[in-house]
């Protein structure tokens, strides 16, 4: 059964970011087929990093060319009758995971892997269902179940690079790096040119200190996607808490080409600027990440930092009076937001 790719060049990779498509027409019948989670029978098993996946339109198209192009003997009504049922076990499959990804998309979680589950009994490899499952198991926490559906993925296509990925993800939230590491390189010897494997495997060596390596791997990242802000971004973390203020200031820099509502890039530059006595484009980038949130405290009490330091003792006074009414938590503490990550 072949299974369909995504529009990507090498099919099986796709982004960690958007797994819900949109609404179909089959919106009408929502309700029918999916199952409460008591009723399916599954072992009850990360971080979110919803990745676009589908594999059943290639499924169903094969179907259908068979019945277009092979010419059955009148005798052979009953194996006409079966391929009319397996056309029909997939069109219903494939509205089980529609409806899995309009309810994933409204926030309901748990009937999404009811439908899903719809979806495998219909097909019992289906892997674009039992990858959605997975994705959504991980939303619960569902560890077990996770990695159960990603494994079953693996036995049915080992080649599968998008699994590989999204597990080395899963592993990377339980602090498991070599593991993460692992399926990552895994994932990168089948696609060399699977740009989130090398995004995704930096963040493992930069957890693990490994901060060469890290910038090794982004750098091949952006060759693969040179507009990525994600990647750009990361790697600007790296050359900043490495100490090449010079270079994170030009993939900061990138990251806002790219992005230009990216305010940590614009936070995270700014800091550079006053560390380097650029007071006045420190300010610059702390308005604009103002103009981006308001309510950022932090950007408010930086900015009045810069505006002392070049005298303007009013416009100091007026920013310390915004973060103070803003009541900061440590959590904005912009050193803490320069050490954020950011997978695919």
């Amino acid at each position: 059964m072949q299974q369909r790719t995504s529009s990507r060049p090498k099919g099986k990779d796709m982004k960690v970011r958007q797994l819900i498509p949109s609404i179909s027409a089959y919106m009408c019948i929502l309700c029918v087929g999916c199952t409460s989670m008591d009723a399916v029978q599954m072992k009850e098993i990360l971080n979110p990093f919803p990745t676009e996946y589908s594999a059943t339109q290639g499924q169903q198209q094969s179907v259908r060319s068979i019945t277009s192009t092979t010419t059955l003997p009148a005798e052979s009504n009953a194996d006409l009758q079966v391929i009319r049922a397996n056309l029909k076990a997939f069109e219903h499959r494939d509205l089980e995971i529609e409806k899995g990804d309009t309810f994933l998309a409204k926030g309901d979680v748990d009937t999404a892997i009811a439908c899903y589950t719809a979806a495998i009994r219909l097909d019992p490899k289906s892997i674009d269902a039992y990858y959605k499952r997975g994705t959504s198991f991980s939303l619960k926490g569902n560890i077990d179940g996770e990695m159960a559906d990603y494994a079953y993925i693996l036995q049915l296509d080992a080649t599968n690079t998008a699994t590989y990925n999204r597990r080395g993800m899963a592993f990377a939230n339980m602090n498991a790096f070599d593991r993460a590491i692992s399926n990552y390189s895994e994932a990168i010897r089948i696609n060399p040119s699977f740009a989130e494997a090398y995004n995704n495997r930096a963040l493992a060596y930069a957890n693990q200190g490994q901060i060469e390596k890290s910038i090794v791997d982004l750098t091949q990242a952006i060759k693969v996607d040179s507009e990525s802000t994600n990647t750009y971004f990361n790697r600007a973390v790296m050359f900043n808490n490495s100490g090449q203020f010079d270079k994170a200031i030009a993939d900061y820099t990138e990251t806002i080409r790219i992005d230009d509502q990216h305010e940590m890039a614009y936070m995270n530059r700014a800091e550079i600027h006053i560390g380097q006595k650029r007071f006045a484009a420190a300010v610059a980038d702390y308005t604009q990440a103002i103009s981006i949130n308001p309510e950022s405290a932090m950007a408010f009490y930086q900015r009045g930092l810069a505006h002392r330091a070049l005298g303007n003792e009013d416009e100091a006074l007026s920013d310390y009076s915004t973060a103070i009414r803003l009541n900061p938590s440590k959590s904005n503490n912009s050193r803490v937001q320069q050490a954020s990550f950011q997978a695919q």
